[in-house]
């Protein structure tokens, strides 16, 4: 079993929009908000994602989706998460979405976030383990200013036969 170093997890982290982990446990201190521990874990062919806030803890299939992301975040309505906020659950299950992602990217065996502070607009998550069964190979990604030469495109700019005048 390969477990990550801070670099390479906080690489991931910035691949998938995810912001970086707090240097600090001073600033985690002052996070305050919601605070939720977020673990992925691959059992058979299935994975599953608990999630835990304060006392009460959910597992459910990873979520691959946001209306099944959302599911998960509202068994905590009223019971870690204030009612009412929409914005917080749906940040969250935003969250939940980027790591479910990031855990199928890398191929871990297990992704554990603690100590993640949610706020009604931001989080912060404190510490992040990723354990892997085989070296971690991540493939280059376009940057958000880049495009790809060679895509296929299935129409034809500026084509008097598409687009007559």
């Amino acid at each position: 079993m390969i477990e990550l170093t801070v670099t390479e997890i906080d690489e991931l982290l910035t691949r998938h929009g995810i912001p970086q982990v707090a240097d600090d446990d001073a600033s985690l201190a002052d996070s305050g908000g919601v605070v939720a521990n977020i673990s992925i874990r691959r059992t058979g062919d299935e994975s599953y994602m608990t999630v835990m806030i304060n006392e009460l803890s959910s597992i459910d299939l990873r979520p691959v989706d946001e209306e099944r992301a959302l599911a998960l975040v509202r068994r905590f309505r009223g019971h870690g998460l204030p009612a009412g906020e929409t914005r917080l659950e749906h940040m969250f299950a935003h969250l939940l979405l980027k790591l479910s992602e990031l855990y199928d990217e890398s191929k871990a065996l297990t992704l554990r976030c603690d100590l993640v502070h949610l706020h009604p607009t931001s989080y912060r998550i404190g510490k992040v383990r990723l354990q892997l069964a085989a070296p971690l190979e991540l493939k280059d990604r376009l940057s958000p200013h880049e495009h790809d030469r060679h895509a296929v495109f299935s129409h034809r700019h500026g084509s008097r036969s598409t687009f007559p005048r």
